[in-house]
């Protein structure tokens, strides 16, 4: 009679992928701080005189409203790494749900990126001249064509660089989601439309899809991650 030997494999523990619950609400998190963040900042940093008003105005803005300015500047500031984080994120969540061999996960990873960074840069500069009123007692404000130049630039910068970066984000990460059925159907079809209204964020009320995008998103995956 032969025994025979019977070996008990040890048991492995499952580790959690990327994309789980637990990476999905973190990503859910970072959507909907980036856009309560964004709305925040914008608000306080919009408090400016009119384009056509002297220079003398822009000056006196700078030296009055400066740490309003420097708060919204804060708020912009993080905002622009909240957004860079929710979709270099979101990308991880799509590969790891099924959309792995689409190459689309990769350029919304770069497209996140360069949104969270033009965001970051719109910040500094329009911030630029408050901050130093606020955190450099000996600094004198220049003159107010400076000051109304630099708040266009980062106007500018925000509504074309950022805007477009994030018609490009949204189109991607809503196409991967189709594929993946990570988000619901309908949020990923309104995604798509939203990323072609993007393209007109110059005219700024388009702009504002952005934030609202991120804001329903977050909420999307907070629920899947429960």
């Amino acid at each position: 009679m032969t025994a025979t030997a019977t070996t008990t494999a040890a048991p492995v523990t499952p580790t959690a992928p990327p994309g789980g619950a637990r990476f999905a609400t973190w990503t859910g998190w970072a959507g909907v701080g980036f856009a309560i963040t964004l709305i925040a900042g914008f608000v306080l940093v919009a408090q400016v005189p009119t384009y056509d008003a002297p220079a003398a105005d822009w000056v006196e803005w700078v030296e009055n409203d400066h740490v309003t300015t420097v708060v919204g500047t804060m708020l912009l500031t993080a905002a622009g790494l909240l957004l860079m984080a929710f979709l270099v994120s979101l990308a991880t969540v799509l590969r790891s749900a099924g959309a792995d061999d689409d190459p689309a996960t990769t350029v919304l990873r770069g497209a996140g990126v360069m949104a969270g960074v033009t965001l970051v840069l719109a910040a500094l500069v329009g911030g630029a001249m408050a901050a130093g009123v606020t955190f450099a007692p000996d600094f004198a404000a220049p003159g107010g064509e400076l000051i109304r130049s630099l708040d266009q630039m980062s106007l500018g910068m925000m509504l074309v660089g950022t805007g477009w970066s994030m018609a490009l984000a949204v189109a991607l990460a809503s196409w991967s989601a189709r594929r993946s059925e990570t988000l619901p159907g309908w949020l990923a079809g309104a995604g798509l439309v939203v990323a072609a209204l993007l393209l007109l964020s110059p005219m700024f009320l388009p702009f504002l899809l952005a934030p609202l995008w991120g804001l329903v998103t977050g909420v999307s995956l907070l629920r899947a991650g429960r």
